[in-house]
Parts: structure tokens; sequence; C-alpha cells
């Protein structure tokens, strides 16, 4: 199916005229330099490709299958097969050593006699002379980069094109390719169904983050136990050659597509619909590492209309294609191949569903009135430690992501696990003051009594954690009380224990300008609230004098009578114990209440008026 859809996924992108990719027999190779040849074979000139930032430009060239041994490439190829030479760093020394490769070019050159043949071709001529001028002569005249291992490419001089690009230079290797080689396999596709086909013996590898420097293999079999039949590597899924470039070069274009795939951890996650425009824009606003905020603003505009239609049960017809088909895919480097970490397939208009679903569900409503997006990669890193600051995902279990993208792609109940793990973060680090918080802290010495700081969103309770703990609330225990921002009319004991301690808390910070309650008494006010709250409150008498005595009863007339209307909701009686369900519902009480101390004075009226 993985591969079919991307075999798929080919043929929509060479039918864009919009969309530059390989034809068949041909890759898209990153070069290093370009060499100008004379008639005679003789070098005119040398010219590095790229820029300051990337020191290669990507061409397009005849087809550069995978290698294990030697094996030359038609025309484009690396300096040990065209200049008989390449270049190693000695370990102990670190000097820069010349390495003769004989062999290589040797083999290059036979290869390339072999094809060419009595060619008429001056540009085909003149490279093959080139190489004959390398095998006689041997000799490193070229500048040390040139033999560091990245492809090279050549022209003839006074002609425009590449050699590799030149009219007869395509149609020798256009017959050479249509011509079955003796060793070769015919067998019927597992992809395309076609009985009688050339069968690829190896399937070619694709450059990804983490993997290794030669690319990794989606497709390879290479112990003895992976063998039936007696059959040879590929041979033991036998997929055309046809349909290998296929799924190969679709997949190296959504890798190297910054609107097609994006990085989770150590996840490269690729998505696409089989269909060019607006849907794929859609869905690449969507994954991790991409910033709605740098996209572009009618799309942004098209998913808002897209998500209110949705909400209020319409089409949306008339901006996308709700029938697409939708694809997503997660790859991880496991050494030299490809593991699959999750694959889902969806129609576009079950992927936008899904989507709004899970934005509902974990938006909350900050105290600017606007409600934050959540990215996967966010929900994940949130629960590793936040004093791990590299390679964090190392420590994220492999089920946190697989469960979270099911969660998110299907519609399906989220990871408890991860809802359990987030709890305890939170409970462990809301006492921390990490560096951040800390010199927020010095700043508050400058600020008014009140007025919010940067270390309220520096204590482990922030808006990622509580968003994912609202998500599971909403979801996994179908509670339909749990709103983006502060609930007045909720009586729910738990919510509103965690409203009474963020009222607590805020008045300490009054009386004391700082607040020691969240560092020593939450866990246990979150787990155990009838252990902690009557200290807590004993003390938030005192509070309100000192408050008292400074602002002329200011804390009896506000933090005294908020109180008093949470214990009545109470029954002046706190529950021993709260549950894992309590738990998510103590933690939003207390974000929701903290929050909406900082909220503007129109947005608290109409937050009142709803009650």
């Amino acid at each position: 199916m993985i591969l079919q859809a991307l075999c798929e996924l080919y043929d929509v992108l060479a039918a864009d005229k919009n969309v530059e990719i390989p034809l068949s027999n041909y890759s898209a190779v990153e070069c290093s330099y370009r060499i100008t040849l004379s008639p005679d074979g003789s070098v005119v000139g040398c010219v590095e490709l790229g820029n300051e930032n990337k020191k290669t430009e990507k061409h397009t060239v005849p087809e550069h299958e995978k290698r294990s041994s030697i094996r030359p490439y038609f025309l484009c190829d690396t300096p040990k097969y065209l200049l008989g030479y390449e270049v190693e760093t000695d370990k102990t020394t670190k000097q820069i050593e010349f390495l003769p490769r004989q062999d290589w070019i040797r083999a290059s050159l036979a290869y390339h006699r072999e094809l060419i043949g009595d060619s008429s071709d001056e540009g085909l001529r003149a490279f093959l002379l080139f190489l004959e001028k390398q095998v006689s002569r041997p000799g490193n005249a070229f500048p040390k980069d040139m033999y560091t291992g990245k492809n090279l490419i050549f022209q003839f001089d006074g002609d425009q094109n590449d050699i590799h690009d030149r009219p007869a230079t395509k149609i020798i290797w256009e017959k050479f390719r249509q011509q079955p080689s003796p060793d070769e396999l015919c067998g019927q596709c597992l992809i395309t169904g076609e009985p009688t086909v050339p069968i690829a013996k190896t399937h070619n590898s694709v450059p990804i983050l983490g993997g290794h420097l030669s690319g990794c293999s989606l497709v390879s079999f290479k112990p003895d136990s992976f063998k039936s039949y007696g059959k040879e590597q590929s041979y033991n899924a036998p997929v055309s050659k046809n349909a290998e470039f296929k799924y190969i070069t679709a997949l190296k274009y959504l890798l190297s597509n910054p609107k097609m795939h994006s990085l989770v951890g150590e996840t490269t996650v690729v998505f696409w619909a089989t269909k060019t425009g607006i849907e794929q824009d859609i869905m690449s606003v969507f994954f991790p590492s991409n910033d709605m905020n740098k996209r572009d603003p009618q799309t942004i505009d098209k998913i808002q209309n897209i998500i209110s239609a949705i909400r209020a049960g319409k089409s949306f017809r008339d901006i996308a294609d709700p029938s697409i088909e939708t694809y997503v895919l997660g790859l991880s480097p496991n050494t030299a191949r490809l593991s699959v970490r999750f694959w889902y397939t969806s129609t576009f208009g079950k992927f936008m569903r899904n989507m709004t679903s899970h934005q509902d569900a974990i938006g909350l409503l900050n105290w600017h009135g606007e409600v934050k997006s959540v990215g996967i990669s966010q929900i994940l890193r949130k629960t590793v430690p936040s004093a791990v600051t590299t390679d964090w995902w190392e420590k994220c279990p492999n089920s946190f992501e697989q469960g979270l993208f099911n969660a998110i792609l299907t519609g399906a109940p989220y990871p408890i696990s991860l809802y359990m793990t987030m709890l305890m973060r939170i409970r462990s680090e809301a006492g921390m003051v990490p560096k951040k918080a800390a010199s927020a802290k010095k700043e508050t010495q400058g600020k008014k009594k009140g007025e919010k700081t940067e270390s309220s969103e520096t204590d482990g309770i922030d808006f990622v954690r509580v968003g994912y703990i609202k998500a599971v609330l909403c979801r996994n225990f179908k509670r339909d009380d749990v709103t983006m921002s502060l609930n007045l009319k909720s009586t729910n004991k738990a919510y509103t224990i965690g409203r009474l301690f963020a009222v607590l808390e805020k008045l300490q910070y009054e009386a004391n300008n700082d607040s020691t309650i969240r560092s020593r008494y939450f866990a246990s006010a979150s787990t155990n609230p009838k252990l902690v709250f009557p200290s807590l409150l004993n003390l938030a008498q005192h509070h309100i004098a000192k408050v008292d005595s400074e602002k002329d009863g200011y804390a009896s007339k506000y933090y005294d009578a908020d109180i008093s209307k949470l214990l009545w909701n109470l029954d002046n009686e706190f529950p021993a114990t709260l549950n894992l369900e309590e738990q998510g519902l103590f933690i939003l009480g207390y974000y929701h209440q903290r929050e909406y101390y900082y909220m503007k004075k129109e947005d608290k009226e109409k937050l009142k008026l709803e009650a």
C-alpha cells in the first residue's frame, strides 16, 4: 500500500508542469563541480557549483542506482571514477592524503567506451578522450575540494548544456536502459500487477536526517533468514524497475520539499495528497515544524473557513475537495534501513474533521484572548523533564509518538500513559524555578503587584501540558463541562479546588510579592487536598490581614469573597484523594483561574454574563 501510494504520487507530480521531478531512468543528484572540456579532451575550465550556504547544486542526470561494488555511473560520478583519485584525512596526523583509484577510473573508461561506442557527438568524444588522458597520465592537478567525493559534471566548450543533457547523450542512454541485462529477472510486479517486467534486484536508498551517509533503504533483504525459496535480495518481494524508480523518486521529493515533510524527534513525517493544490498547502500547516504565522495568509483564512464550516456541520467543497485521498507516513533511520513508524490514509474531509476535533480538544484561551495552537513535537517534548535540552526524544517512549499520531489522525482516544506522564511532570516541576523564571522573578521588583511575569509560563504548568490534559478530559473521559477558558458555572469539586489553589497563590503574592505555596504544596494539593488545604486556608487569613492593612480592605473585598464562593461550592469539605481524572480537572481549574486574573476587564465581564 505504501509503495503503491508513492508510485501514484510520482504520476501526479510528473503530470504537474509546475513540479520539477526526474523522469524514468534519471536521478536528481547533488553536484559540486562542472568541468569544461575542449574537443581533444583537455580541461578548459573548472567551476564550483552552489553558493555560500550550499556548496552543491542539484542536477538531473542519468540514473544513479544503488551500488556496493565498483560500478560507474554515466557522465556524472565521484572523483575516484572520473579523476582516478580521492582524498582522505589521516586520523592520526590530520593530514590530507591523495589516494589513487585506478581500478575505479579504468572501470569507468570501459563502461563509457561501451555506451558511447562510435558516436560522432563531439561532446561525448571529448569526454571519452578526457577519461583516456586521466588513465594514461594519472595526477591530482585539480583543487583538493574536487576530490572529496562529491559528484562532478561536464560541459563541452561553447555549449550551454552539460554533456549529460545533449540530445545524443539522451538517445544513447534511453536505448541502453531499454536493453535487458543478461542476469535480469522478469516477473510480475507486486505494485502494478504487470505480468512480465524486469524486476529490481536491489532498491535505491534515500537520504534521511540521522541516517547512513549513503542513505537508507525502505526495501532490502540481506540476511539469509529474510530469503524465501532461494531468491536473492529484493527478488523476494518482486517490484519492477519502473515502479522502484517511481516510489524512490517520489519519496526523495517528499523528503526534499519542506512543505511535505516534518521532523518529530528522530522521526521524519512525510504527508501528501493525491492532488497538488490547496489540499497539500493546508496539510502542511498542521504538522509540527511548520509555523502557522509564517504561512500564506490566504491559506490560513481558508483553513479557518473550513474549520468554521465543519463546526457548523456544513460542506466546504467550495474551498477544497473533501474526497481527495491523503497519506501520512512516519519514517525513522535504523542504520542503513528505514523503519516505518506509522502509516495513515484517509480522505481530506476526514483529515480536516479529525484535525478540527484535535484543535478543539487541546485549545486553551490565554489571558490575551487568543487560542494557542499546539504542535505534536511540543506535546512530546513536554513529557521529558525541562532540564533535558538536547536529544530529548531519546527519553520519550516510541509508544507516545505512535499513540498521539493515532489519536490526532483517526480521532481515537489519546494515550492515557502520556496523560499520566504529563501529570507527573507537572507535579514534579511545579515547585521548580527554572533559570528563565528565576530571572523573571528578579524583574518583579520593578513591577506592580498583580502584574503577570514571565515565570508564570515557565513553572512546568504551561499551556502545552494543560492543553493535553484538557484534550484527554474531553475525549477520553467524555467531559462536556471542560472549556477553553474559566468555567464559572462548574461545580465540579476537583476543578473548584484547583481554582481555589490559584486564588490562595495569588493572595500570597499580593501579600509578600512572592509565592511559595505552589513549590511546597502543589503536588500534595492535587492528589490529597484534604491533607493540605486546612493549613493553606489558615495561612490565607494572615495574608488577607496583611493586604487589608496595606490596601484598606482590598483583600477582604476581593480575595475573601472569591474564597468564600469556592468553599460554598465544596460544601466546606475537601475530598481525601483525587483520582486521575480529578487530578487533571484540578490542574485545569488552577490554570484557568490563574489566566483569568490577567484577562482584560471586558473579557472578565463577558465570562460573568455567560455564567
